[in-house]
Formats: structure tokens, sequence, C-alpha cells
């Protein structure tokens, strides 16, 4: 019972921190559940029981944790960044890693559903905090809306975009209600449990709350292709990832295409210049002012490295609502990955998923788990969503955190 506390409440902590951050308590939460998990991790080796295993997949992840904490620091040389949170990210991101290979060695935990479940209750929380009043730290701070809601806007309903009380931000904040969508809805099938039907009212409520229309979008596409396709799907995750890759290339045409076809006026929110918010229109700053040096174009900029090249500069009057408007990303992930950790790093990474894909899907076949199944569309949901954000760059610590929880539990079936 004392791990099943201990493993929820860690994924509680784990996805709080970053909006707790604004208070400055994160730091001292962390320590304080550092505490508990070195003591546990003693207890186990006291009792003389296996503390930690690992495989080859493991060692690529902890080799991308150390690119990425180094691009975080190349960051704070550059003055981009300060040191305190840097510590604090590279904390989650070793503490998350090094703490699930350890529980990963508990056989007597069913540790997928335990962390699942931190995620729902999670996703409840900020509802029931949001609907009883309590605003963002971050909202507090900005003393501003976040605009309004276009989903909402095409059934005739006028509303502001909500940023929940414990989110970090609107579009990481979708990500996580758009992959517990998919988890619960493809547990259910399985188990028709209510419980997870629940869930997936709660995120698809979330969701259209936030009005995270790219995250809205690729859901859309995902859920599409596991309900006709997914024989199809599964059989071919090497093309959909390098299909990621370049996914940019072929959006713009669908953004082009849509222009001509349709009216999209209820599709683009107030003061936005496109339905992408002008994300074409960075892409394309991108393609032209990219112009590393060998060292740069292997290992990137570092964090912030739209910022640290000079390329923000070329598309900051589409933000000049911002407070910093150079700090705005490139919003894609494979842009943003190549200035930030380069294409080593890009390479690493997608190197990791396409392993730990292949292992889930391995583990399905074998099976029929529909944990495994989940952990398969909610790996492509992230990376289809990097389409238009910038989800996996390295302080993105709310969806890293989840990625590196799928990698570690791929050893088990």
């Amino acid at each position: 019972m004392f791990h099943k506390v201990l493993l929820t409440y860690t994924i509680l902590i784990l996805l709080l921190h970053k909006a707790l951050i604004v208070y400055n308590f994160s730091f001292i939460i962390l320590i304080g559940l550092f505490g508990i998990i070195v003591f546990s991790i003693l207890q186990s080796t006291l009792q003389g029981k296996s503390v930690i295993s690992y495989n080859k997949n493991d060692i690529y992840l902890g080799l991308y944790l150390l690119i990425i904490s180094i691009s975080l620091f190349r960051s704070y040389m550059n003055g981009l960044f300060e040191i305190s949170p840097i510590f604090t990210i590279m904390g989650v991101y070793f503490i998350t890693y090094f703490y699930f290979l350890y529980v990963r060695t508990n056989k007597e935990l069913n540790y997928k559903e335990l962390i699942f479940s931190g995620l729902n209750l999670y996703l409840l929380i900020n509802l029931i905090l949001y609907s009883i009043g309590y605003e963002s730290p971050h909202r507090i701070i900005l003393s501003d809306t976040f605009g309004e809601n276009a989903t909402l806007k095409i059934f005739g309903i006028s509303h502001e975009r909500i940023l929940f009380p414990l989110a970090p931000n609107i579009q990481s904040y979708g990500l996580i209600c758009g992959s517990l969508l998919l988890y619960n809805l493809i547990i259910y099938r399985k188990n028709k449990n209510i419980y997870n039907i629940f869930f997936v009212l709660i995120a698809t409520i979330s969701l259209i709350l936030t009005d995270s229309r790219g995250q809205i979008l690729f859901l859309i596409i995902i859920l599409f292709i596991y309900i006709f396709f997914n024989n199809f799907f599964l059989k071919r995750q090497f093309f959909f990832i390098i299909t990621y890759i370049f996914s940019v290339f072929y959006i713009v045409v669908i953004i082009y295409s849509i222009y001509s076809f349709f009216d999209i006026e209820l599709l683009v929110r107030e003061n936005s210049v496109t339905i992408f918010s002008g994300r074409e229109l960075i892409w394309i700053e991108f393609l032209t002012h990219y112009r590393p040096t060998v060292f740069d174009a292997l290992f990137g900029y570092g964090n912030d490295g739209h910022v640290i090249s000079g390329i923000s500069k070329n598309y900051s009057y589409l933000f000049t609502n911002w407070l910093n408007p150079e700090s705005a990303s490139v919003h894609n992930n494979s842009f943003q990955l190549i200035l930030d950790i380069g294409f080593i790093g890009l390479g690493l990474l997608y190197f990791i998923i396409y392993r730990t894909i292949q292992t889930y899907r391995e583990h399905y076949f074998f099976n029929k788990n529909p944990l495994n199944l989940a952990a398969i569309y909610i790996l492509n949901y992230l990376l289809i969503s990097g389409t238009t954000e910038g989800v996996l760059n390295p302080e993105n610590s709310f969806t890293i955190l989840i990625l590196i929880i799928l990698i570690v539990f791929t050893s088990s079936k």
C-alpha cells in the first residue's frame, strides 16, 4: 500500500511542480519528494531487493536527458535562464528517470494503471478547482485573458480560453487532456469500465475549454486512425515516425488547401492573422534564416535556440502583444529541437521513441494488453502534435515527464 500511495503522490507532485514554480514552492517540494524516494530505495536495498535494472533503451534515454541538461546550461550561459529553474527541471527529469527505473522492479505493482490513475486525478482536481473559482497563478500574474475560445465559437458560444489552475500552459495541458482521452477510451473499449468513460468526459471537457486547436485536430486524426486503420497503423510505425519529422511541409499544403475550399473565419481566433496563428509564416522565416555552423547544426544552440540564433527576431512582429516577442518558439517540434539540441539530439530522440513503440507493439501483439496499445497511440499523439508546437523541447517538462514514463515502462508486458 505504501508504494501505491507513493507512486500516485509522485505523479501528482511531478505534474504540479511547473504550476507551483510561480510561488517558489516547486524546489522545496522537489527536495521533499527526493527524500521520500531515496528512503524508499534504501528500504528496498536493506531488505536485499533489486533496486534498479536497465536495458539499452534506458541508457539511450539517460544520454538524451544529459543532452537536454547541457542544452539548459548553455541557455544559462547565454543569459536566458536562471540557475535555480534549471536545477529544478533537471531534478524533475532525473528523479523521474531513476525512480521509475526502481519502481518497475516491483513485480507486485500494476504501476502503469497507477500512473494513469494519478494523471486522471490531476485532471479532475484541475476541473474541480476551476469550477469553484480558483485561478491559475500564471493568470493572476499576467492579469490578462488568453483570448477567445475558437472551438466553442463554432457552436455559437462566446467564452475565453481557460488555463486551468494547476496547468503549466494551455498547449501542454491540452496534450495531457488528449493523451488521457486516448488512454481512457482505449482501456474502456477493452474493459467496459464506467470509470474510464467518466474520465473520457473529463478529458474532453477540459480539452475543449483550453481551446488547444492543434491538440484537438491531431487527436481527431489519431482517433480516426485508431478506429478505422488500427492494424495498418501498427504495422507501419517507421513510416509514420518519418512522416512526423517532416510534418511541417505537408501541413503547409493542408493549410493553403483549407484556405482555398473553406470559409475559415469561424476557426480564426480574434486578432490572429491566419488559421494557425501565423505558424506557417514562422516556419518560412526559420527555413530562410537558419544558417548554423557545423557545431550548432550537430548540437544546437542550447535551450531557446530560436532566441540565441537570432531567428526569432524575424517573426517577432507576430507576437507584439507578448512581453518579450522574441521568446516565441518556432512552433514545430523538429525545427525547435534542431535549434535547441541539434540534429544529433533530434535523431537520438526519434530513435528512442521508435524503439519504444516497437517494444510496445511486440507486447501488444503478444498479449493484447490495451495499456500497450494506449502507450503506442499516446506516443504517436505527442509526435504528431509537434507539427504545430515544440512539445518536446528541453524545458517542456510536462510532456517530457510523460515521455520518460512511457519509455521506462516498456520493459513490462
